[in-house]
């Protein structure tokens, strides 16, 4: 999605359809809307002790009976399989790291297509480098200005009480992919934390509290040491 829009953006022609002074609200929003998803779900899982218990022991009692498919009458090929889909499913969801992997994902994904773009002739006119890279950074840093405009009244009068969320999730993309084009400083400063600092937690599920301030910290801390 994130290359598909900035494909939008490319300098080279033909001119498919033309975008000038066009922001893709919706778009962003749904972005966003997928991103705060990842990290409720996130915050809700990591913090289910029961569960991460039972899922131990789940994936304990399996290798268990691989390891005697006989009294157990079962097919130690199809356990096999079983166990492999139970360690993505452990990587990917039930350690709690949905957002994390997804912004992984993307770095992954925009290297890969950027270098592809890196070549000549047609391959460069098609880059999703050079002049379209920096504007849909512009285009991220005004959809996170529009979204911050009335962040804090939203929240409060709850018509939109995941939206902290999302335009947190969104300003982690923007800074994950565009560093250092993406002047994370400044953009934090004056657009991010200006506003959140008038949130400073959010409930979810009725039960656990989300930090603003605690996860940037957390998730800038973690891609640091990766």
């Amino acid at each position: 999605c994130i290359q598909q829009l900035s494909s939008l953006f490319k300098d080279s022609k033909p001119h498919v359809v033309t975008i000038t002074d066009l922001h893709f609200r919706t778009m962003f929003q749904e972005i966003g809307s997928l991103l705060s998803l990842f990290i409720v779900l996130d915050k809700i899982i990591s913090n289910q002790a029961t569960l991460q218990q039972h899922w131990l022991k789940y994936r304990r009692m399996i290798k268990s009976v691989r390891a005697d498919t006989n009294t157990f009458g079962t097919d130690s090929g199809q356990l096999l399989e079983l166990e492999k889909n139970l360690v993505r499913l452990d990587k990917h969801v039930v350690s709690g790291h949905l957002f994390s992997n997804c912004i992984e994902k993307l770095q992954m994904d925009w290297k890969q297509a950027r270098h592809a773009g890196s070549g000549s002739g047609a391959s460069r006119s098609n880059s999703i480098g050079g002049k379209n890279h920096v504007i849909l950074i512009e285009q991220f840093t005004h959809e996170l200005s529009r979204m911050s405009l009335a962040l804090d009244k939203e929240f409060h009068d709850g018509t939109e009480p995941l939206k902290p969320i999302a335009f947190v999730g969104l300003y982690l993309v923007a800074a994950s992919l565009f560093a250092p084009t993406f002047d994370c400083k400044r953009i934090f400063t004056r657009i991010v934390w200006e506003n959140l600092k008038r949130i400073p937690a959010i409930p979810i599920a009725g039960t656990y509290l989300w930090i603003p301030e605690t996860f940037i910290d957390s998730f800038q801390k973690q891609q640091q040491v990766q």
